[in-house]
């Protein structure tokens, strides 16, 4: 399978003014899948997604919180496996990710993320014309889901997924920064309907039950 999608506002502030709707536009992947098994039973699979920062990354969008991409190519790859009996199936996936390097520059007063105690700024000094240097991270989820309904054409499903998400430190220029690593594993039950070709999915993220 073949597939060419964008995203859209990664962090919304659609009240904000500094925010215009062109802005709405996310960066741009392109990704080749492939699966192998029967529709009862084990079936595995792996995927390839490159992306183009056609969206406005963290450090060129006049309100922070507004981005809408990552303002770098990515590389990204994905292994899964999982297995339908009867109405149960079970799944578990893991991608490595993969950000480029890139020139920035980079304002004293852009946040590099958001904790706990709020945001995240880079050390004095850092700052203005800057590399970005590359950037690893990973996500693995784990997960059962039940059919309450299914037929030759339509399949309904509940869903629950354990999901762990990492990102290495931000390091500019040669120079790591603390505290910009960024770990998460929270629990995310779905709602997931298929009708023949077409999908439907509504999710909800837990709170983090670690970061």
């Amino acid at each position: 399978e073949l597939a060419v999608w964008t995203g859209g506002i990664a962090y919304p502030r659609l009240d904000d003014p500094g925010v215009a709707r062109v802005q709405g536009l996310g960066d741009v992947s392109l990704s080749l899948r492939q699966d192998w098994g029967a529709p009862q039973g084990w079936a595995l699979g792996w995927g390839l997604r490159l992306t183009a920062p056609t969206g406005l990354g963290p450090y060129e969008s006049p309100q922070p919180l507004a981005s809408t991409g990552e303002g770098r190519w990515q590389a990204s790859l994905r292994a899964s496996a999982g297995g339908t009996w009867g109405a149960w199936q079970s799944f578990a996936d893991a991608e490595l990710n993969y950000q480029d390097g890139r020139n920035t520059v980079l304002s004293p007063a852009a946040p590099l993320r958001y904790d706990e105690q709020g945001p995240v700024f880079a050390p004095a000094g850092l700052s203005g014309a800057i590399y970005l240097d590359p950037r690893w991270g990973s996500r693995a989820a784990l997960g059962v889901g039940w059919d309450w309904y299914h037929d030759d054409t339509a399949r309904h499903s509940v869903v629950l997924s354990a999901i762990a998400w990492q990102r290495a430190p931000l390091s500019l220029a040669g120079q790591g920064i603390p505290d910009t690593e960024e770990v998460l594993l929270t629990l995310q039950p779905e709602l997931q309907a298929r009708f023949g070709a077409f999908e439907a999915l509504v999710a909800w993220q837990a709170s983090p039950l670690w970061a």
